[in-house]
């Protein structure tokens, strides 16, 4: 009879979970770049992705067939299910300001993953030998789900359902206080880790009722673990700089501003850059709006953020190619070279302005112009 473990194998499973972990593992560097230097939320939410990954990159030994080649990591993926909804639910607090991670009082949450920890140590400190046998009996003796397991996924079902409740209420809480980049991203984050639960627990119902063990059932649940980074992945990618624009929207959650406030700032902010357009400034900076309105940065900061979905620069270069926009159609500034526009209208050199112009605009300054004078 042919070892199962005699070759590698890389089938579309062990693929597709190979390549799960691999994304994870990158996006978590993305987030812990950002993450501890800022001392911010990012970093947890790396450990989150990384910890998907580490439990991708077992189930992916195992379909491969290369666990007898490392057969002392079985088994220590197990307790990292249990690390998914704390590190997910500190995120989200953390993001909203709730508390400042990590403190003395939140290890609580991480003792079912100790606890998990402990009670497989006895399975841990086995020979080698043992665990190679265990693994080629699991291959060709019962086909049901063993009941240690059995426990072991559902109290981790359980853990996690009750984690993506609060964090569900956590977010709703803070509809009203938070504009959408911030409560849009962690919803939608939530909804993602939610999918991947009720896959989870459909797969361990089928385990739990039925007198069979698929194969391709047990991974469709490992690979909806999968697929829920990639969902991640695609949220950054669909909200550029969205890291970085959480970094800032983070600093305000706890500010005093109350919505009054808020709107009042708002309103005297657009009364001021469109009557003194001090956007046509290339060298204003925050500080110097700030002043010049007469309230403190980092309150204005907060407005610009919230209520109009930007940082600085993004909120005033949005003036700047609109200005941009009314040279390029009146013929009187035909003479004007593009260059010329962008220095009237802010822009330090013509590279930037090309730049932020296409983003705004989805085209050149020279096809704009082009299109606005055959019209």
């Amino acid at each position: 009879m042919l070892d199962y473990y005699s070759a590698l194998s890389l089938n579309i499973w062990s693929m597709l979970l190979l390549f799960g972990a691999l994304h994870g593992y990158f996006l978590a560097a993305v987030f812990s770049k950002k993450g501890w230097s800022k001392r911010n939320g990012n970093s947890i939410f790396a450990g989150f992705l990384a910890a998907i990954s580490y439990i991708l990159t077992i189930e992916f030994l195992h379909e491969a067939r290369l666990m007898t080649a490392f057969p002392h990591l079985l088994a220590t993926s197990t307790p990292f299910i249990y690390l998914l909804g704390p590190l997910f639910y500190l995120y989200v607090r953390s993001v909203l300001k709730r508390y400042t991670v990590f403190r003395r009082k939140t290890l609580i949450h991480f003792l079912p993953f100790i606890i998990c920890i402990l009670t497989i140590i006895p399975f841990y400190l086995e020979p080698e030998s043992f665990k190679i046998a265990y693994l080629r009996q699991a291959e060709t003796g019962p086909v049901d789900l063993p009941s240690t397991r059995a426990i072991y996924y559902g109290l981790a079902l359980i853990q996690n359902a009750i984690y993506w409740t609060l964090i569900y209420k956590s977010i709703k809480s803070k509809k009203t206080a938070f504009k959408p980049l911030m409560i849009k991203w962690l919803s939608r984050a939530n909804w993602i880790y939610g999918g991947f639960l009720f896959g989870y627990l459909v797969v361990l119902l089928i385990f739990l009722f039925t007198d069979f063990y698929l194969r391709e059932i047990r991974y469709t649940g490992y690979l909806l673990l999968s697929f829920s980074v990639h969902a991640y992945g695609y949220l950054l990618i669909q909200q550029s700089g969205l890291i970085e624009r959480l970094d800032e929207a983070s600093k305000y959650a706890s500010t005093s501003l109350d919505k009054p406030e808020i709107e009042s700032l708002k309103a005297r902010l657009i009364a001021f850059i469109e009557e003194e357009k001090p956007f046509l400034n290339s060298d204003l900076k925050l500080e110097d709006l700030a002043k010049a309105i007469n309230v403190p940065s980092h309150h204005l900061s907060q407005v610009i953020n919230a209520e109009f979905d930007s940082n600085f620069n993004e909120f005033i270069n949005r003036y700047r190619v609109e200005a941009a926009n009314n040279m390029l159609e009146d013929e009187q500034f035909d003479s004007y070279s593009l260059e010329g526009i962008a220095l009237e209208c802010g822009f330090n050199n013509r590279s930037t302005f090309y730049r932020v112009f296409r983003k705004h605009t989805g085209t050149t300054p020279a096809r704009y112009k082009k299109e606005a004078t055959e019209q």
